[in-house]
């Protein structure tokens, strides 16, 4: 990639000069800028990118976090469409592990679950501590189980479908493909609803990102949802290649033209200009001529 900046100032304000860097992985460049502007009011900081980084410990398979959003394109034959699923808030641990309310996973109310390091994801009821099995996303291929859901006035006939079905490990090392990015280390699960011609039948769940493919089947023919956004604590996906980062040294500008003016009347904002690759691939950034910006600040109300 290659950054290259405007022609020169006019008027011989400045010689011509280039300069170049080479950024490899999760390098920084930062470049430290002046930038001389009249302002007619106040100015925020200017936020950057939200910076990436990757899943920090063991990676969890059901990653529970207050905040933690997952969003799907599903296509079948009614068309395309999106759904969502959110962890909206934190429980009371009912045990060693805390439960969090997760809405959308299923069809229905929110629910509250909890999973453990071992990979176990359980449905909790709170009153009682009563626990109904989801998934056994730790246990070795072959692994088989059934899955449970909490009883619900408002789950809904799809919930019934899903209820009771059989489930086993069908692989663990799976390479899966979705707008979200591509995974690796992936546990398929596959499932036997006992309704016929309705219900899942596979899910894969990839490290530190959970659920990034459901099918299901219909009388239609199938349906499937790929996860194509998600927000988990510090990490977003897709994954950016590129991120920018703009920090200056003060939230606020006053440009002060209240008689005696005086020399500093026109405010002086510095800061610093950060780019950060996340690829493997080196990049050069030219810059020729003065190394300078104008900024046009929009007063609020």
């Amino acid at each position: 990639m290659k950054l290259t900046e405007g022609p020169p100032a006019s008027g011989g304000e400045h010689g011509a000069a280039l300069m170049r860097w080479q950024m490899r992985t999760t390098r920084i460049l930062s470049l430290a800028a002046v930038l001389v502007v009249g302002l007619g009011g106040a100015a925020n900081p200017v936020q950057g990118q939200r910076e990436v980084r990757p899943a920090l410990g063991t990676p969890s398979y059901f990653p529970l976090g207050v905040g933690n959003r997952w969003v799907y394109q599903k296509v079948g034959p009614g068309g395309t469409s999106t759904w969502k699923v959110e962890v909206v808030e934190a429980g009371m641990p009912a045990g060693p592990w805390p439960f969090f309310r997760l809405d959308g996973y299923f069809q229905g109310p929110p629910r509250m679950v909890r999973a453990d390091r071992g990979g176990a994801v359980r449905e909790v009821l709170p009153n009682s501590g009563q626990e109904y099995l989801w998934y056994l996303l730790g246990a070795p291929v072959g692994t088989t189980w059934q899955l449970q859901l909490a009883p619900s006035p408002t789950a809904g006939p799809v919930s019934d479908c899903v209820d009771g079905s059989k489930l086993v490990v069908a692989s663990r090392n799976e390479v899966v493909r979705v707008p979200a990015g591509e995974f690796t280390r992936v546990v398929r699960i596959d499932f036997r609803s006992h309704c016929v011609d309705a219900g899942i039948t596979s899910e894969w769940f990839a490290p530190g990102v959970g659920l990034v493919r459901r099918e299901e089947t219909s009388l239609a023919g199938p349906v499937i949802s790929e996860l194509v956004q998600a927000e988990l604590g510090g990490m977003a996906l897709p994954r950016a290649f590129y991120s920018t980062t703009l920090s200056l040294d003060s939230p606020r500008y006053v440009n002060n033209l209240m008689p005696p003016v005086g020399p500093n009347s026109v405010p002086t904002a510095r800061g610093s200009f950060a780019v950060r690759n996340f690829t493997d691939v080196p990049v050069e950034l030219t810059f020729s001529g003065c190394q300078s910006a104008t900024v046009a600040v929009e007063e609020k109300p």
